[in-house]
């Protein structure tokens, strides 16, 4: 499952529980960010934090569409999420252009 949402502050990966009758259930939960770019003729987005993790689409609500499918599908049968970062932390890196970006967000993604 993944929830889009505007993201500028620094996520972190945590176990979310949920309790009823007795059961607890822990999920991992984290927010990647995704970077979408003016590719010419359509959008290209990528989440920094997920290498290989890709898609494109012709508007921001398509490729966020489309990016949920491509975390999901990228992540279901790792062993372990990819640590996230924030996008201060990317930017500082130089691994985020802001001026080149179309859009940042992100896709919030649970196990």
């Amino acid at each position: 499952m993944c929830v889009y949402g505007v993201l500028y502050l620094r996520s972190s990966c945590k176990l979310r529980h949920w309790q009823r009758g007795g059961l607890v259930v822990e999920f991992p939960v984290a927010r990647y960010l995704l970077i979408i770019e003016n590719a010419g003729d359509n959008l290209s987005a990528y989440f920094p934090d997920v290498p290989g993790c890709v898609t494109v689409g012709d508007t921001v609500e398509e490729v966020r569409r489309h990016a949920h499918e491509a975390l999901t599908g990228h992540l279901e049968d790792e062993p372990e999420l990819p640590n996230e970062r924030g996008l201060r932390e990317l930017l500082e890196a130089g691994e985020v252009d802001e001026a080149g970006a179309e859009a940042i967000t992100w896709v919030q993604y649970v196990r």
